[in-house]
């Protein structure tokens, strides 16, 4: 009995020994288990926090250049009104009257045609020529000195063209 005895004693402490040791194993496996979902969830929270930072400043920036488009289309806005108004007070300003002699042939038209009419037979044509001018101009400015055109940018009775085109 004593051996037999001594040889299962023996046999109990080894199984012991391996519950123990495999015991170890699993807790340790455990706490690295816990240790992982931890770091997992704080990385977790950390990305959160930084994708909602990163929304709200990009929420910050384009209300910051929704203003600042505001400010430059209202700035363009006066820069093109203080624009219209000049030329609105350019065009107001009153043509200077013809002063050269008017001859005899010309009288039988007023204003802008009677203006016309002298320059055209100053510059060495005969009235006759007068109708096709008179149709022309009439049908380009109807004789009026501020006329424009804002698709070429001609102006003027005979719709000349500015320098720049």
């Amino acid at each position: 009995m004593g051996v037999t005895g001594g040889a299962y004693l023996g046999q109990d402490r080894k199984i012991q020994q391996q519950g123990v040791s495999a015991q170890l194993a699993l807790d340790a496996d455990q706490e690295e288990l816990q240790y992982l979902k931890d770091r997992h969830r704080e990385f977790m929270a950390d990305s959160a926090q930084q994708r909602e930072a990163e929304r709200i400043a990009a929420e910050k920036a384009a209300a910051a250049a929704k203003a600042e488009a505001e400010r430059a289309r209202k700035a363009q806005e006066a820069a093109s009104r203080k624009k219209r108004e000049a030329a609105e007070a350019k065009d107001d300003t009153p043509a200077k009257p013809y002063t050269g002699p008017i001859p005899a042939s010309c009288n039988e038209f007023s204003g802008n045609r009677k203006t016309g009419c002298a320059l055209m037979i100053a510059a060495g044509f005969k009235i006759d020529q007068f109708p096709c001018l008179d149709k022309l101009w009439t049908k380009e400015s109807g004789w009026n000195h501020k006329a424009r055109n804002s698709s070429s940018g001609a102006y003027g009775i005979a719709q000349a063209l500015p320098r720049a085109r």
